[in-house]
This record gives C-alpha cells, sequence and structure tokens, in this order.
C-alpha cells in the first residue's frame, strides 16, 4: 500500500500492472504449451 501511495497510483493499477508484465513475460518464454487434440 505504501508503494501505492508514493507512486501516486491505485491498488487496482498496481495489481494490473503487475498481471500485465507477467503476461508478457510468460508470453515470450511460455513454461508450457497447449497442444491441440482436435
Amino acid at each position: 500500500e505504501s508503494h501505492c501511495y508514493h507512486r501516486g497510483i491505485s491498488w487496482y493499477e498496481a495489481k494490473t500492472s503487475i498481471i500485465r508484465q507477467a503476461v508478457r513475460d510468460y508470453t515470450v518464454n511460455p513454461l508450457y504449451s497447449l497442444i491441440p487434440t482436435a
């Protein structure tokens, strides 16, 4: 919470930023690949 206060961003913006970066990192180097079965 103090991070959000010092940065002047909301809790929701901080959470979204973390998730967005995690998805971006995963798409560059995926741990699992989905194999089509159909």
